[in-house]
């Protein structure tokens, strides 16, 4: 679950990218549009790129979180497997 929300998110990220470069090349005086949930807003070239700029802030916010989450259920996952290899060796009984 935790692979997949990051993905959607780096996925996301990716979109955010590639519309803020198309936005920056336009000129001046083209009329963009935003989506604001269910509707379109009519939005200028300023207010598009910093409103495409605090969504590419967010996510790259939730992707290093998401990120963190990831190497520490990792390291969990990698301490817990020593403890278990050690039980068993103590046990005598071979891991494989």
């Amino acid at each position: 679950m935790l692979v997949g929300q990051k993905s959607q998110i780096e996925l996301s990220l990716r979109d955010v990218d590639r519309a803020l470069e198309a936005v920056e090349v336009t000129t001046d005086d083209v009329v963009l549009y935003q989506t604001v949930g269910n509707i379109l807003i009519k939005s200028n070239k300023n207010e598009t790129i910093e409103s495409l700029k605090k969504k590419e802030e967010s996510l790259d916010l939730r992707l290093k979180t998401f990120t963190r989450q990831e190497e520490r259920i990792q390291k969990r996952f990698t301490e817990q497997q020593e403890r278990l290899k050690e039980a068993l060796d103590t046990a005598g009984i071979t891991a494989q």
